[in-house]
């Protein structure tokens, strides 16, 4: 194992200035759920999962879209149901720690359709809630105070965990626990990737590459209930304290992959860590309400 100056890249194989981490422990899923140990039933709620006592996976239809007046973002309403979270069938990359499977049950919330882009981070710093300053200043990043002409519909990335925290707040909405992400990522189903089992390509996700770009890019990658860029472009943070907490025991669960990342750290399965006070080039997120 091998750590960065202050992050630990566990699972999605990033390419940043102060390195690359190797592989974790066992354990599986983070605050955002327990474990189950069989069909439905079980708890739901704010934490994002519970555990199921019997029968198989099942959700239901997603809800309409709407748009977050403030943000602007559009949201897409994600049923209730159950699914298997960790190793999907077939997957031959997962990590000890993405196994075993789990059945986990799920309640209903609304995601964003995106992740959150250069123009919708502006208008929460014009309403005084995000600060500028909070932000990267690389040039890799998407949001300056200067200013991110032709990056607008870029993810944000750049970002600590507190003021993606912030932002979603602003909202009206909180981060996705590490359950609630994977779910959503799967569609509720047993697949590996978050548009099903075909392996990554350049027309499905933004990976292996050298920035991010436009969160529409990528339509055919998107997830059976519509949901874009759930692999590649940035990783995203999640409210989970990734576990086992003993290993990394200062870190937050991140999902995705990013840009930078491997076929392999595509998997919706996958997991990664972070420091909560790094704004990496490949970190970004999404909200939930």
């Amino acid at each position: 194992m091998r750590f960065s100056v202050r992050v630990v890249l566990v699972q999605f194989v990033f390419v940043v200035a102060l390195g690359c981490g190797g592989s974790g422990g066992g354990g599986s899923g983070g605050e955002g759920g327990t474990v189950g140990t069989g069909g439905t039933g079980g708890g739901s709620g704010a934490d994002g999962g519970g555990p199921g006592t019997g029968g198989s996976a099942g959700t239901g239809e997603p809800g309409p879209e709407y748009v977050e007046p403030k943000s602007e973002l559009a949201f897409v309403r994600i049923p209730g149901g159950t699914f298997m979270q960790g190793c999907a069938t077939g997957d031959a990359d997962c990590f000890d720690y993405e196994k075993p499977p789990q059945l986990m049950e799920v309640g209903a919330f609304s995601m964003g359709k995106t992740q959150v882009t250069v123009v919708a981070f502006s208008r929460c710093v014009e309403s005084g809630v995000c600060k500028g300053q909070d932000v990267g200043t690389s040039p890799m990043c998407n949001w300056k105070a200067s200013g991110s002409t032709g990056r607008e519909k870029h993810p944000v990335n750049c970002v600590d965990f507190n003021t993606a925290t912030a932002f979603c707040g602003w909202i009206g909405g909180r981060l996705p626990t590490a359950t609630e992400w994977e779910y959503a990522a799967k569609s509720g189903e047993d697949v590996i990737y978050p548009w099903g089992n075909e392996q990554p390509s350049s027309s499905l996700a933004n990976y292996a590459g050298g920035g991010t770009t436009p969160v529409d890019r990528f339509p055919a990658g998107a997830t059976k209930w519509g949901l874009f860029d759930m692999a590649g472009n940035v990783a995203e943070w999640t409210s989970s304290d990734f576990r086992p907490s003993e290993f990394v025991p200062w870190a937050k669960e991140m999902r995705g992959g990013s840009w930078s990342a491997t076929p392999s750290g595509l998997r919706a399965s996958g997991r990664g860590t972070g420091d909560p006070q790094d704004r990496q080039t490949v970190s970004g997120f999404r909200c939930v309400r």
